[in-house]
């Protein structure tokens, strides 16, 4: 939050890369932006950048990319939202009117928490397999949602 909030009010970011779900690095599952500043007095809005989900590597970058001017006041040391001016309101008013998802009444689990994913992760058959031999494992086969399976507005 401090990193934003600096970056929002003294620095002068001119240019942000946002490369979403594109897979930038292999094996990991976080978004990529690249984020470019000036050194120079505030202006009034970010070059911003963003890369379609089905852009594949050797493809040329430029049939990929929409770009977006977004008002500095509209940054803070929250979480930025970056879109185009449509996807702007929609996102404003979900903002306003929505309930946060910490507000719910929802458990949310952590999930396995380790690296060996192959002797935890099972596929639907084996699954079914396992509550076939035994219905008590039901109770205990949970699903697993990895941030590699997160798109935007679904899951996969």
């Amino acid at each position: 939050m401090k990193t934003r909030a600096y970056l929002a009010s003294k620095a002068n970011p001119k240019l942000l890369l946002d490369f979403g779900g594109f897979p930038v690095f292999e094996n990991v599952s976080v978004n990529t932006c690249i984020l470019m500043e000036q050194k120079a007095p505030l202006s009034g809005s970010l070059k911003a950048v963003s890369f379609k989900q089905d852009f594949q590597k050797g493809d040329s970058i430029r049939n990929y990319a929409s770009q977006n001017a977004v008002p500095m006041g509209g940054l803070s040391g929250e979480a930025w939202f970056i879109s185009n001016p449509t996807e702007q309101a929609i996102h404003y008013k979900m903002q306003t009117i929505g309930t946060p998802l910490k507000e719910w009444n929802v458990k949310i689990n952590f999930g396995i928490k380790m690296g060996y994913n192959e002797a935890f992760v099972i596929d639907n058959a084996t699954k079914e397999r396992l509550v076939k031999a035994d219905p008590k494992s039901a109770e205990i086969i949970k699903p697993v949602l990895r941030g590699q399976d997160i798109r935007r507005y679904q899951a996969n």
